[in-house]
């Protein structure tokens, strides 16, 4: 099945929302240090301690994206990123790892296009998709059609641990590489 990115800023804003509002039913609030390209900023994170993951997600209305940072480990100071979704405010771009998606009953998914950076030789967007094996497929609004991941819908009771688990497969797989 084909997913779409979603593209209008108010349809993104109101997925950003909904995924925001389920990730921090549970959570616990904290400010922290993150350590972000190159520097280090705080941010308000959302610890979910069930499964042992934290999320900044910061809807960020007038910029070109938002922040959807997600990780594994609370303990370390600053924090580590392990997976960063950036989705766009409107439109689309395959230049960002994170996009919102909908499939045929407009359901609503948090996805990827496997794009990873590590600045190490072999970790890439290509090398994961081959090493994550299973992926989907996204009918993008220009035609061109790409691998990516629809990994959980926004809604879902299983965001958080679906969020973890490609995070923690995106570490698998920068570990397999270096």
């Amino acid at each position: 099945m084909p997913f779409m990115p979603l593209t209008s800023a108010v349809d993104i804003a109101k997925a950003f929302t909904i995924l925001s509002s389920n990730w921090k039913a549970g959570a616990q609030h904290m400010t922290r240090d993150v350590s972000w390209r190159p520097a280090t900023q705080t941010f308000d994170v959302w610890w979910r301690p069930q499964e042992g993951a934290w999320a900044v997600l910061e809807l960020r209305p007038n910029a070109a994206h938002h922040y959807i940072f997600v990780g594994t480990d609370i303990s370390r100071d600053p924090l580590n990123i392990d997976c960063q979704f950036d989705p766009t405010t409107s439109g689309f771009t395959r230049r960002h790892g994170g996009v919102f998606l909908h499939d045929s009953d407009k359901n609503i998914y948090i996805g990827h296009t496997g794009l990873v950076g590590g600045g190490v030789p072999g970790v890439g967007r290509t090398g994961f998709i081959a090493f994550a094996g299973n992926t989907d497929t996204i009918v993008w609004p220009d035609g061109q059609v790409t691998d990516g991941f629809a990994i959980s819908d926004i809604g879902s009771p299983a965001l958080v641990d679906k969020l973890r688990a490609f995070a923690q497969l995106k570490l698998d797989f920068k570990a397999s590489v270096t």
